[in-house]
């Protein structure tokens, strides 16, 4: 029996995190009189995981090459950065090992958003680089700078700090040559939300700014003009001109009415985890293996109601633990991570609301890290 997934399991990056993972436990195994550790989202997670074993098994009809398909799709996408933020949590054990970790992320993101630009430089078109996607490119982008900024807003009295704001507007020249609608929307969504948590007059400053230019979207740059201004097309109709979802937009709410109406017919168990392009044809006469452009609605039509309850679930506990720990800290660089992340986390979830790539482990890993390093300053204070 052929089972071509299994190439899949054995990658550099796979092996890493499972041999970094055995020689924790055995380290920590050796320790004797080490202290627990508390693991802030252990419950969630485990309930997801389980969830998902459950609408693996769901499938079990359409054969073993199904079951080992999905299996290795639900550890890349959702066991490898879940093993991320525990691997995170129990290895910073101290402020200063988290601030490392914080400073090569950060690193890697800038470093990626300079290599977005010089691409657009040489073909000015809509860039993919890293990802393979301008919508899950755009999205990264959108809830990895916020890190910088949160930093910067903090220590702004710091002259140091302001070299952060280098990384953070080059990050957001890059996520404009994703020409990414959504990635817009989360960046200005997530941007007014982190300036009302620091300033109240900063906030009311760049409300009136946005007000601005939403009435005078001449002063909008060019390309991100032209993207909003795709939103709608003119067609006549009936005689008459009306203004219409360009076809991206419309075929998305095709496949969300579709998703919406397998909720509806499997609110508990779902469909089948991976099974939502093939069950997707049964609702769209059109659709041909596509993806569902939407976390939320992915997850509530393959696992069912109560796996997107948990997942949600997880999503708030970390937005509360982010802001309680920007709320009581007196320590200026958990102060800063806390407001950096309170930025990424309605990005995040922002994000999946018109794209699901962006929960695959090589983006999300990101968020996820940052999460454990919140834990882990919050256990520190």
């Amino acid at each position: 029996m052929s089972l071509p997934f299994l190439p899949g399991v054995f990658n550099a990056a796979n092996l890493f995190l499972l041999l970094t993972g055995w020689a924790l436990w055995r380290r920590r195994a050796e320790e004797k009189n080490a202290a627990s550790v508390a693991h802030p989202l252990k419950v969630p997670m485990l309930c997801f995981v389980a969830l998902g074993g459950i609408s693996i098994l769901s499938g079990m009809s359409y054969g073993a090459e199904y079951l080992g398909k999905a299996a290795l799709s639900f550890y890349l996408n959702w066991l490898m950065p879940f093993f991320a933020y525990t691997l995170v949590l129990y290895l910073a054990k101290t402020r200063e090992e988290g601030k490392k970790i914080c400073v090569i992320l950060c690193a890697v993101a800038g470093l990626i958003g300079v290599y977005t630009l010089v691409e657009y430089m040489r073909r000015p078109d809509r860039i993919e680089v890293v990802f393979g996607d301008p919508n899950v490119l755009g999205a990264f982008l959108a809830y990895t700078l916020f890190l910088m900024l949160g930093f910067f807003l903090i220590n702004f009295r710091d002259r140091k700090y302001w070299l952060l704001l280098v990384p953070f507007l080059v990050m957001v020249r890059a996520l404009m040559c994703t020409f990414s609608r959504g990635a817009y929307l989360a960046l200005a969504v997530a941007l007014h939300g982190i300036v009302f948590l620091r300033s109240r007059l900063l906030f009311v400053l760049l409300l009136g700014v946005s007000i601005f230019l939403y009435l005078n979207p001449a002063f909008l740059p060019d390309g991100v003009r032209h993207r909003l201004g795709q939103t709608y097309e003119r067609r006549y109709q009936a005689g008459e001109v009306r203004e219409v979802l360009d076809p991206s937009l419309q075929g998305r709410v095709e496949i969300y009415k579709g998703g919406m109406q397998m909720i509806k017919e499997h609110p508990f168990m779902g469909v089948g985890y991976d099974l939502f392009p093939a069950k997707l044809v049964h609702y769209w006469s059109k659709a041909a293996s596509t993806d569902a452009h939407n976390t939320y609605l992915l997850i509530g039509a393959e696992m069912g109601l109560p796996a997107l309850a948990v997942f949600l679930w997880l999503l708030i506990k970390i937005f509360w633990d982010t802001l309680a720990l920007y709320l009581k800290t007196h320590d200026r660089w958990a102060k800063g991570l806390a407001l950096g992340f309170l930025g990424s986390i309605p990005a995040f979830v922002l994000s999946n609301f018109y794209e699901t790539k962006i929960f695959y482990h090589n983006v999300s890993s990101y968020f996820w890290v940052l999460a454990a390093l919140v834990a882990v300053m919050k256990r520190e204070a």
